[in-house]
């Protein structure tokens, strides 16, 4: 536990510092330095210009599982994915009296977040040195948020185990139709991950295959690793040579499982990568599907 709160904190700290320098140059601030005075013809009126704004991009919102609705899927919020890189970057922000206002742009692209609080000349003339001097107090801050969606997925969890527990009436006809379904996609990713195991490419490779919609559709995806064989002098390839490799091995794969519904489909998929620069680099992807419907591979 410890170790973990240790790799939190360092990683929250690298965020908190580079998005709070990112932000002051390129937040767009509209700053008042005193209230405007309009006269009129029974006096003057003062009117208060009271709010600052910041307008930010984060780059493309990409969600994933969700964390912080997992305490509302008691009371039947049972769908809908979290963005969770946006919601910490907001949460930071949010802690210096930020409000979103509104976001421009659609999901899949880029957008432009807008957010605003209420001018303060104070606030705005010592942010900077109160980010510095309390950056530690904000840390904990955002550990004790991953620390509270920890709590939450743990009740989810506890919460999922204790309904799947509880007592009900059961068809057996069902539960034996489900058990005949389970069986069958078990029987037909065994039969795929087999016949991968037999070819060259399994030995430099990671592969997982999934069956499901009750046996019709069958989705393998593999990894494979290709340095040593396709690297050339440290840092050349030829992608045409990969190409040919990759497609003699999977043209022998090919097949499709009895067992597979007469409206399923195969969908296959290998990525080749070359080690480099200490990244595995995607050098060519092979990717094929069976269509039960066109009786051939596309």
């Amino acid at each position: 536990m410890f170790k973990k709160q240790s790799l939190k904190l360092c990683t929250c700290a690298l965020a908190v510092s580079t998005l709070m320098a990112w932000v002051s140059v390129q937040a767009q601030t509209k700053p008042v330095s005193s209230p405007v005075v309009q006269q009129g013809g029974s006096g003057s009126i003062t009117i208060e210009q009271q709010w600052e704004y910041i307008v930010v991009s984060f780059g493309k919102t990409l969600f994933g599982s969700p964390q912080k609705t997992l305490a509302y899927r008691s009371i039947g919020l049972l769908a809908g994915q979290e963005a969770p890189e946006l919601e910490n970057s907001l949460d930071i922000l949010g802690r210096f009296g930020w409000e979103m206002v509104t976001i421009v742009g659609s999901i899949g692209g880029d957008q432009q977040v807008v957010l605003k609080r209420k001018y303060n000349r104070n606030l705005v003339n010592n942010e900077y040195s109160a980010i510095l001097k309390g950056k530690e107090l904000y840390i904990k801050d955002l550990i004790d948020i991953m620390e509270r969606e920890q709590r939450l997925r743990e009740e989810f969890a506890r919460s999922l185990e204790a309904e799947k527990n509880k007592p009900r009436l059961i068809d057996l006809d069902a539960a034996e139709e489900k058990a005949k379904r389970d069986d069958r996609d078990n029987a037909i990713v065994n039969a795929y991950q087999d016949a991968f195991s037999k070819t060259e490419l399994a030995s430099m490779s990671t592969v997982k295959v999934n069956s499901n919609f009750g046996g019709s559709r069958v989705s393998l995806v593999a990894t494979s690793d290709l340095t040593s064989k396709f690297l050339i002098n440290g840092n050349t390839y030829r992608r045409s040579e990969i190409k040919s490799y990759i497609e003699g091995q999977m043209n022998k794969y090919r097949f499709v499982h009895e067992a597979l519904d007469k409206y399923g489909d195969v969908d296959l998929t290998v990525d080749a990568v070359i080690q480099f620069g200490g990244k595995a680099v995607t050098v060519y992807t092979y990717k094929v599907t069976w269509s039960q419907i066109l009786k051939s591979w596309r």
